[in-house]
Formats: structure tokens, sequence, C-alpha cells
């Protein structure tokens, strides 16, 4: 769908034929395009001919999904507050790290462990901003880049970890290695004794718990596994950003009170409590990892992205937008004498969801109106009682 330029030098998006919505002053109006190129606010005036409209009818609802040119959306006075999220962490005290890779520093100035092998700081794909970080995969490949964050003194004992991950491109099976959260000896024999380990199994996202002197361990010093329903198998799953979130809580040394989790998209996909994780030692974690290892090679060429990485003791969730907006606009007073009255709702295709709703474009990224981040393969269709449907493109 084409973009059009209209007064007041905005561009949106127009899906409904020769009509659109238009927001002003928490108001909505109903305009009729003239050639794609002007536009006319329709109103009680009886020279308008609406022939087609009077056909349809009033159970008709004239719907549209319109997006703006970054910052501001026609008359709803959303005011989207800053640039990237990593630039709000002052207001985030609970925010021990954020990166969005937009910095410009290298890797190994923001880690305390590199492998950048694939693995760099890339335009090609972003979350949000212009930058993320990429790993690419030849065909035999098995070692990879991971970054680490390191705390030598110890990062709390409850601790939350979210990155944004997206595989692109066609894949028949997928890299193990994910995420870490552990304690590692940072000298000497570098051993590993508790390790929470966000990997891929069978296409699912698993949680393996390395816990050497934990009371629940097994022979291999490892706990049983979570395996979660999430699979990267789904289609809806690849070719777009998933928001992860882990939580780790070690035990109180001697008890059996620790625990983690798993987000996806802010919905709780592995849980495991009342675990020992360490026994009765004291040690703190001390390492955050994001790792691309490929156990066994890569099978073929393939690419992958992370991008707004936050370490934090409180839970995080998805990005999330601050705006003014005000869910239920008024409907404009000067209504189209057919007496259609708009109605607004949004859906997303995620959700097997059907309708049409707002969503909101800023620096090339949708958002929806309650200021979540939406892919654009998710947007669905715009139904209008089952007479008309218009696909929304980019």
């Amino acid at each position: 769908m084409k973009k059009t330029l209209y007064p007041f030098g905005h561009k949106l998006y127009t899906a409904i034929q020769k009509d659109v919505l238009l927001f002003k002053n928490n108001k909505v109006n109903l305009f009729s395009l003239n050639k794609g190129k002007q536009i006319t606010i329709l109103n009680n005036n009886k020279s308008i001919k609406r022939e087609r409209m009077n056909m349809m009818n009033v159970r008709i609802f004239v719907m549209l999904f319109c997006f703006l040119i970054p910052g501001m959306v026609i008359g709803i006075e959303s005011k989207f507050q800053g640039g990237c999220e990593c630039e709000k962490k002052s207001q985030h005290p609970e925010w021990l790290w954020c990166d969005d890779f937009e910095s410009g520093n290298s890797l190994k100035e923001n880690y305390q462990d590199v492998s950048t092998n694939g693995l760099s700081v890339s335009e090609e794909n972003a979350f949000e901003g212009n930058y993320s970080l990429r790993q690419t995969y030849t065909k035999g490949q098995d070692g990879a880049g991971w970054i680490i964050r390191v705390n030598n003194s110890g990062f709390p004992d409850h601790l939350f970890i979210r990155f944004y991950h997206k595989f692109e491109g066609n894949y028949e099976s997928f890299p193990p290695k994910m995420a870490r959260i552990r304690y590692r000896q940072r000298s000497g024999n570098w051993d590993r004794p508790c390790a929470i380990h966000f990997w891929i199994s069978d296409s699912k996202v698993v949680a393996d718990v390395k816990a050497n002197n934990s009371s629940q361990a097994n022979s291999s010093g490892y706990l049983s596994k979570a395996v979660s329903d999430f699979s990267f198998k789904a289609s809806e799953n690849i070719n777009r950003w998933i928001c992860f979130e882990m939580e780790v809580r070690l035990n109180t040394p001697g008890k059996k009170d620790g625990l983690y989790r798993i987000w996806a998209d802010d919905n709780l996909i592995i849980e495991r409590t009342n675990v020992d994780l360490r026994g009765n030692k004291t040690y703190k974690l001390n390492e955050v990892m994001l790792d691309c290892y490929w156990n066994g090679g890569a099978p073929s060429s393939h690419k992958r992205f992370y991008d707004n990485f936050i370490i934090s003791t409180e839970k995080i969730g998805p990005v999330k937008m601050e705006t003014d907006i005000k869910y239920t606009p008024q409907i404009n007073e000067n209504k189209h004498k057919s007496g259609i009255r708009p109605v607004l709702y949004g859906v997303n295709k995620v959700n097997n969801g059907t309708g049409t709703g707002v969503y909101f474009l800023r620096n090339n990224d949708v958002f929806s109106v309650d200021g979540k981040k939406v892919d654009r393969n998710m947007i669905g269709e715009i139904h209008n009682q089952k007479e008309r449907t218009t696909t929304i493109k980019k």
C-alpha cells in the first residue's frame, strides 16, 4: 500500500479504498480521497455524493490502520518520549546494564569477555534505532560469537535479564545456545558450578541448569531439564523480534528456596520454584552471557539478531512507549449523513485475531496503541463486515 501526502504535511498509510480516518484533538474524522492526491472532509453537506456508502448501508464500519512519520499520530496527540530504550536508563535505577548497541562503542569496550566469530554490531536489522547484534553462520560453523557482562564482586542473588531476539531466514534446525546466567571462577580452572542455561532443544525453549552443589542435582551435576511449549518450528516465531526474559534467584545457602523462570513476549513459558541451585555455598552470580554456539555446526548459512539487552534487579517486560493516548476517541459531531460511526479496534495475526486497529510508526518501527512493539509481519488484515478485505503491507 503506497504512502500519499496529505494536508498538514503528514504521511500516512491508507486502506479503505477512497475512505480514511484521521484523528485530531481526540476526535475521529471521516475523509474521502480524491484520486489518492487530496482529501475532503465529509460532513452533512447534501451536495456530497456517497452512492457507494449508501449502498453498503450504515451497518458497514469504515476502518483504518494509519501510520505517521516518526513521533506523531494525527490528532491523538501521541507523544513518544525520548529515543531508544537505553536513553531512559537513568529513569530505571533497577537496571544494572542496558545495551541497545547504539553507543558506538566496540563490544570489547562494553563486555569483559567477547568472541566476535561471526558476531558484530550491524545496521542490517534493528529492533529499534539503527543497530543490533548480528550473528552470521556459514555452513558447518559451530564455534560462534558471544558477549559476557562480568561483575567480579557478584550480581545480586535475584536477577533478571531481558533481550530481543530474531531468527531470520529459513531454518530447519536451530542453534542450541541462546543465553546464560552463571557463576564462574574467573581464574585458575575457571570452574562453573552453577549455570542457568536458556537453550533450545528439539526447536523448543528449555532451561538446562547446572548445579554441582545442589541437593537436587543428578550424577552429572544437572537439574532435570525444564521444557517449554514455545517452539521455533512455529512459523510465527521466525522472522520476527521476540522479547525473552529470564529470572534467577539463588537459594539461601542450605535451603531450597531458589527459582528460575523464562518469559516469551511476556508470557511465562518456564517456571521452577523451590530449587536448590548452590547447596550451602555462598558464591554469587557473576556472568550474564548471550551465546550463539551451534553444536554440530550450522547446516547452511544463517543469521540471527539480538537487541535491547538489559540486566535488572526487577522484572523488565517488553519495550513500552510512553504516550498520553486516550483509548476511546470521540466521534466528530460532523459525521457523514449516512450515519456511519467508525469503530476502532485492534488485533494482531500472532493472536489469530481479525479486525482492524490503529498502529503507530516511529523510526520505521510499529507500535500498538498500548505501546507494545509489533512485528510488521504479524499485522493482520482489515475486515469490514466481510464485504471487503484489504491487507496492510509495508
